[in-house]
């Protein structure tokens, strides 16, 4: 167990080792939420870095890796590039392409 403040239901409470607070339930840890053959969406902390984005993700096979989806890119349908999670404050959804 693990001592935090759950920016979800704001009280200090605790973390058990799968990540989720013991108090409301809400998982503070970055995760994978969608996984695809050709692309993945991640849940990460809005402050981790492109670098730290890509180091999370599962290593794909191929020799250029994955690759963050870039405003601008029309499979992102309008969408930003980091878009704000609903379920968990903080947090961002990001997609990555092979």
């Amino acid at each position: 167990m693990y001592r935090i403040l759950c920016k979800a239901c704001n009280k200090v409470g605790e973390q058990g080792k799968d990540g989720y607070c013991i108090k409301c339930s809400t998982k503070h840890e970055p995760e994978i939420t969608y996984s695809g053959p050709l692309d993945i969406q991640v849940c990460v902390p809005k402050d981790w870095t492109d670098e730290r984005v890509l180091s999370f993700t599962p290593i794909c096979g191929l020799e250029s890796g994955w690759q963050i989806r870039r405003e601008g890119s029309k499979y992102l349908r309008g969408m930003p590039e980091r878009n704000p999670c609903e379920k968990r404050e903080g947090f961002v959804h990001i997609m990555l392409d092979v």
